[in-house]
């Protein structure tokens, strides 16, 4: 595993919104700091500003030889930040008149018809599915078709409580908003996002496959310097929750849809309206700090508000942050299935706040 006197590595940047240097190398120091204690093969943070990465900065290997340095072009596995794709795809029908986001979701997949959710819930996390598929591990396994996934997933016996009572997330509650965005458009679900949202934003590095150069999932030993290879598939009907990968660059330019400005592909209002606080993360005894809008995770921490998606597949952790006031974005990419500490994507927004 890489050792901390690899080198950091820049991309290059735009000299107007570079960020201060002393701040810079605050940052470049943690970066350092945590792909060592966290035992991480590779980790690469990017602050992008206005759509352009203004600060990015790589530790360690993309690859298991040590071979192959992580840059901001280095492609990782997103996880479930593939599931803001999904759900600005659905707005976008919303927006066109096409659906209704109280819709029972059985009026546009008739096999779902006696499933009494909404596309709202589905959204929301609220619907009262089940997290996961039935059978084995969907991150780890094959994927099935849609028609198979509803069979053994997505009926009403799966409902694990009233839709709309609380906070549930679910994983095949995307991989119907996946369905149902693929029924509209007359087109399999990747082709939509290529042609709506890749294209228009020359995302031409955020893929449904791997496509080098990229990272190389990794489970890493806790303890020992022991690292296993970590499975990578089609996950076929599951895919719109999290199959996704991509890179700081291109999350820089699909920052610009959530902070509303690419009015061409989501209206700001719309975008402004997917942050909304819906499905609270609920700890007893203490006030929110966690909750879903319409498609996006949202953090309340005191009083100072974020958005966007954290995620997770086997072999990757992601961190994808919009801070709501400043509009400043934090991407954090990584190829071990422990990932790097809760914590460190705030450490990093504070050390830019400093600016």
């Amino acid at each position: 595993m890489a050792g901390s006197d690899e080198p950091l590595v820049d991309s290059g940047l735009n000299g107007a919104k570079r960020l201060e240097r002393v701040v810079a190398r605050r940052l470049e120091g943690r970066l350092g700091e945590e792909q060592v204690v966290s035992r991480l093969p590779s980790l690469v943070a990017g602050v992008v500003r206005e759509g352009e990465v203004c600060w990015c900065g790589s530790r360690g290997s993309a690859g298991l030889t040590g071979v192959a340095t992580a840059t901001a072009g280095t492609q990782y596995r997103i996880g479930s930040i593939s599931k803001t794709f999904t759900a600005v795809l659905v707005m976008r029908l919303r927006d066109e008149g096409v659906l209704e986001l109280n819709d029972p979701v059985g009026a546009h997949i008739s096999e779902l018809v006696e499933l009494p959710i909404t596309i709202a819930q589905l959204l929301t996390h609220t619907s009262g599915l089940r997290a996961e598929s039935s059978g084995p591990w969907w991150e780890r396994t094959p994927g099935v078709e849609f028609p198979e996934l509803v069979s053994s997933s997505i009926r009403p016996a799966d409902l694990l409580c009233r839709p709309g009572r609380r906070f549930h997330y679910s994983n095949t509650g995307y991989a119907v908003l996946g369905e149902l965005v693929a029924r509209k458009r007359s087109q399999a679900f990747a082709e939509v996002v290529r042609q709506e949202l890749l294209d228009p934003l020359d995302m031409v590095r955020t893929t449904l496959r791997p496509v080098p150069p990229c990272a190389q999932g990794l489970a890493v030993h806790p303890q020992g310097d022991v690292v296993l290879n970590e499975p990578e598939h089609d996950a076929v009907a599951m895919a719109p929750a999290g199959q996704f990968w991509s890179t700081v660059d291109d999350l820089a330019r699909w920052s610009e849809v959530l902070t509303g400005r690419r009015p061409d592909l989501l209206s700001s209002d719309t975008a402004a309206e997917m942050t909304e606080p819906i499905g609270l993360t609920d700890i007893p005894g203490q006030g929110w700090t966690a909750a879903h809008g319409l498609g996006l995770q949202l953090w309340n921490q005191g009083g100072r508000r974020r958005y966007g998606h954290s995620g997770s597949m086997p072999g990757f952790v992601a961190m994808f942050v919009i801070d709501a006031a400043t509009t400043d974005v934090l991407v954090v990419l990584t190829n071990s299935t422990s990932g790097f500490r809760p914590q460190f994507p705030d450490e990093l927004f504070a050390l830019v706040s400093t600016e």
